[in-house]
């Protein structure tokens, strides 16, 4: 039995702990080097990496003040004991600074848990370019959004078609511009329910065991993964081990634009 000090303890308020981020490599990392990156970035990396855009030292300019008290700070106070404490301010940054990425991909998660999705099998899904045209959106970032577009557009085609009528497909697309390595890589992940959804809110699942020789998906690498977003849609667990299946939605030779891309 626990003994009442051990209880006492455990109704004690916690302290607030500062993150102190000025102690981690990450951040000497920067705060040594970034200067040099910008001052030699057009000689060295441009004409490999594209321009450097105007956002990046904005955002590496907030994260060097993202949890010190010199970046801005709140008091807090308790009305209970009067005591106080500063809590500084977080930088916000999406996809860079450790903290805060963590922090909103968590909340975007649980929003996406809650909110958005239902409860049927989802599948995980990867667009990719061939190396050949990477170069292209490298350097007009605008195409971007139109690559996520078409990806959709055969996506729900071939949703459509699997599931024979016209039932409604769903989906979730989320740009990534840099591969495992940090080399510049433009692909897509999309979470998409395993199936269509009708006008009376049924789910018509689509089993995706078949292999397409042309259509919106005809760049489908065979393989384990395929075999793994079947048991994935068996099992209905949309959040545990997800099946990737690496799609090539341009493909390099002859028409690069599948049925239902547009230019």
């Amino acid at each position: 039995m626990e003994s009442a000090a051990t209880l006492t303890r455990l109704d004690e308020p916690k302290l607030y702990r500062p993150r102190r981020p000025e102690r981690s490599p990450f951040y000497a990392v920067l705060h040594q080097f970034f200067d040099r990156i910008t001052r030699e970035y057009e000689q060295r990396f441009e004409r490999t990496f594209g321009p450097l855009r105007g956002i990046v030292p904005k955002t590496i300019e907030r994260f060097f003040g993202c949890g010190l008290p010199e970046g801005g700070f709140a008091r807090v106070r308790c009305d209970a004991c009067g005591n106080e404490t500063l809590v500084a301010f977080s930088c916000k940054q999406r996809g860079f600074c450790p903290s805060c990425s963590a922090k909103r991909a968590a909340l975007w998660a649980e929003f996406v848990r809650q909110e958005v999705i239902r409860p049927v099998p989802h599948r995980h899904l990867v667009f990719a370019l061939p190396k050949i045209l990477r170069p292209a959106f490298r350097h007009r970032r605008r195409l971007l959004p139109k690559l996520a577009l078409c990806a959709w557009k055969a996506l729900s085609s071939f949703l459509r078609e699997d599931t024979g009528g016209d039932a409604l497909p769903a989906a979730i697309v989320s740009i990534q511009t840099a591969g495992e390595f940090l080399n510049g890589h433009p692909h897509l992940h999309v979470l998409a329910p395993a199936g269509t959804f009708r006008a009376d809110g049924g789910f018509v699942h689509s089993p995706l065991r078949r292999r397409c020789s042309s259509g919106p998906l005809s760049g489908q690498r065979p393989g384990p993964a395929s075999q793994g977003a079947d048991d994935l849609a068996g099992t209905g667990r949309a959040d545990e081990n997800m099946a990737t299946l690496r799609i090539s939605c341009l493909r390099r030779r002859g028409d690069s634009r599948h049925p239902g891309c547009t230019s």
